[in-house]
């Protein structure tokens, strides 16, 4: 595809087989396979390496909620899913040239922190400890609606789907969005003899 709009292309298997090209590459366009986290969790490597050479434009099948405010944290330039090649990967490539960056639309708010309310980051916490909605209603003294309401806006802002989700986020280092100590009640969580999180109880 690439060829056939114009594009001098040089197909390499690894990131190491670049010093062996005839030409150097003005930018570098680095499939990661399947979900986008591959190249921003882990083993960066392959990506630092790319962008030794010029501007990385990552492609992959899947974003997941964090994957791209760290995939722009780590120094890439664009990023493409795998399904919209055909339309995307050109404009992509001619945007990292120029040195602006190039993300899916669906998933640009990603890039930024999610801003959470006081509220949220409270019933979010309890939600990473495993409670209810209406437990988490009983603890903070509210309806159960309200518990639903706020976990909706919250889900929202973080780009996630469910309870299971939003777990997974906020307590993976390398996708975290900055929220900060998720504190109940004022009171801070603290880890408990069995490594759970906990809740320091006040007195």
């Amino acid at each position: 595809m690439l060829v056939a709009r114009g594009w001098e292309v040089v197909l390499v298997d690894a990131i190491e087989d670049l010093s062996q090209a005839e030409a150097t590459p003005s930018l570098i366009a680095l499939w990661v396979g399947g979900e986008l986290c591959g190249a921003v969790s882990g083993d960066r490597e392959p990506m630092s390496r790319a962008m030794a050479w010029g501007p990385v434009v990552l492609v992959c099948s899947e974003i997941r909620p964090g994957d791209l405010r760290a995939a722009m944290s780590g120094g890439a330039s664009g990023v493409v899913l795998e399904n919209e090649l055909a339309t995307a990967l050109c404009p992509a490539l001619q945007a990292a040239l120029v040195g602006q960056v190039c993300v899916p639309r669906q998933q640009a708010e990603q890039i930024e922190p999610a801003t959470l309310s006081p509220r949220e980051k409270q019933i979010l916490s309890l939600v990473v400890m495993g409670y209810m909605n209406g437990q988490i209603a009983e603890q903070l003294f509210v309806a159960e609606s309200t518990v639903k309401s706020h976990l909706s806006s919250a889900f929202s802002k973080l780009g996630v789907r469910s309870r299971t989700e939003a777990a997974e986020l906020i307590m993976d280092s390398e996708r975290g969005l900055g929220i900060g100590v998720l504190a109940l009640g004022g009171q801070p969580l603290e880890a408990i003899p069995n490594g759970d999180i906990g809740v320091r109880s006040g007195g």
